[in-house]
């Protein structure tokens, strides 16, 4: 019963408006197994036309089959995603609208008042107010199980690394640790012998098998996470997500902007039982407009972070790492040990290799916010021309009904792969960046 009743409503709300909008090219719903056959590059038929000959032969257009959101799915899955969405939509919407409405009014506001003024508000007073709501709003924005699991995550990692480093102290100590045959009984028991050393690291290596398998877990079920808000990607894309700089920030475009989407759909709902009071109608529409302008500005701070920040940082790196490299070849040719500069040679051209990788990672990334940027930009100045112009409630609801399905299209990126994860040496390498950009946080 749970089943037919999700295909019938839930099916179609993720292919109109639910399910479509996110970081990848969208699949149509939440639900699939887990492993690296999850994610795609695109449909058959966009593969097939990027294929088509110079003679300008017209190949044939292949429908992709649909796609059950919900395959692989137990109806106890099913049923839970939809309550969990409800309470979303809910928590969501209680605590974004008030900063939102403010917002509007004061955006309503701002061309009537002064650009600098010694006495009242001016153009920069309200300013700063309203970038103050929509900090606020942005906050409850974020809320999402997309950040539920990146924070299990986080504590799996740290605590795996805490198991490596005491298994590594363990190791270390076993090496002088005398045998329990060669200690008496008052040694014994201020003593940890080799025994002792073996129990405590084959019992700390199966606690760290089992934190691994459970992060195995994890980034299975952040996939399906990102897949519940329109994200397609697959294992190894998701794992380049999660351990990039860029990865948090990326993440809470995909859940500011599917809760957008939510909230726009409310309030396309509340204006439509509204009736024909205008006043209404027009609030409502404020608030989307200023949606509008949260997903503008995360998009252009996200561009803005990776081009000016982050991949800057990262040529300081390459060029540093150079700088070393030179310095080992000038120590060589004085007498200076072969094999310590042959190390410090290969260590540096390894960071070099992973800042290219990094700096193109990273730019991939913000080239496609850019385009989608790009697209945002006539939906916002329609936007804000609709909200000064609109004289009809009804009409402000079967805008907001639009703009709800036009979201799908507009708000798509692609989750670029890393190819850092290629080598085992090159991902050590570009995690020991991720924690040196960790200060640019």
């Amino acid at each position: 019963m749970v089943r037919s009743e999700a295909r019938s409503t839930l099916v179609a709300v993720l292919m109109a408006a639910l399910g479509l909008i996110g970081c990848a090219p969208a699949s149509d719903g939440p639900g699939g197994t887990s492993g690296s056959g999850r994610g795609g590059r695109g449909s058959i038929t966009s593969q097939v036309a990027g294929q088509q000959g110079a003679a300008g032969v017209q190949a044939p257009v292949v429908e992709p089959e649909p796609v059950d959101p919900f395959e692989g799915w137990t109806e106890e899955q099913i049923a839970e995603w939809q309550r969990a969405r409800r309470d979303r939509v809910r928590r969501v919407f209680s605590k974004v609208l008030p900063p939102i409405e403010e917002a509007a009014e004061r955006y309503e506001e701002h061309g009537s008042l002064e650009r600098r003024s010694l006495f009242g508000r001016d153009q920069r007073d309200n300013q700063e107010s309203i970038d103050r709501l929509l900090d606020k709003a942005v906050e409850a924005l974020e809320l999402s199980s997309l950040d539920d699991v990146r924070t299990e995550l986080r504590g799996l990692e740290d605590q795996a690394s805490e198991l490596e480093r005491r298994l590594a102290r363990d190791r270390e100590a076993r090496v002088s640790a005398p045998r329990s045959d060669e200690v008496n009984a008052i040694e014994d028991a201020i003593t940890v012998t080799v025994e002792e050393y073996d129990a405590r690291i084959a019992q700390d290596q199966e606690t760290l098998e089992g934190l691994r398998r459970e992060s195995d877990e994890l980034v299975d079920r952040f996939v399906d996470e990102l897949r519940a808000v329109g994200v397609e990607l697959d294992r190894e894309a998701a794992e380049g997500l999660l351990a990039a700089v860029s990865g948090d920030e990326f993440i809470k475009l995909c859940a500011v902007f599917d809760n957008v989407r939510l909230v726009t759909e409310q309030l396309q709902e509340l204006t439509e039982q509204s009736g024909e009071n205008l006043e209404t109608a027009r609030r409502y529409y404020g608030v989307y407009v200023v949606l509008i302008r949260i997903m503008d500005r995360l998009q252009l701070d996200f561009v803005a972070k990776v081009r000016e920040e982050q991949i800057p940082r990262l040529r300081e790196l390459a060029s540093q790492a150079r700088d070393n490299i030179v310095q080992a070849e000038r120590n060589l040719r004085r007498d200076g040990d072969p094999t310590i500069g042959a190390k410090n040679i290969t260590a540096n051209r390894l960071t070099i290799q992973a800042t290219e990788i990094y700096v193109e990672y990273l730019s991939a990334q913000a080239t496609d916010v850019e385009r989608q940027n790009a697209r945002l930009q006539p939906r916002l100045r329609d936007a804000v021309n609709t909200y000064e112009t609109v004289r009809v409630a009804s009409q402000v609801a079967e805008i907001l009904r639009e703009s709800a399905r036009d979201l799908d299209t507009l708000l798509n990126l692609e989750v670029p792969r890393l190819r850092a994860f290629e080598n085992s040496e090159l991902q050590a390498e570009f995690m020991r960046l991720t924690e040196e950009l960790g200060g640019l946080q």
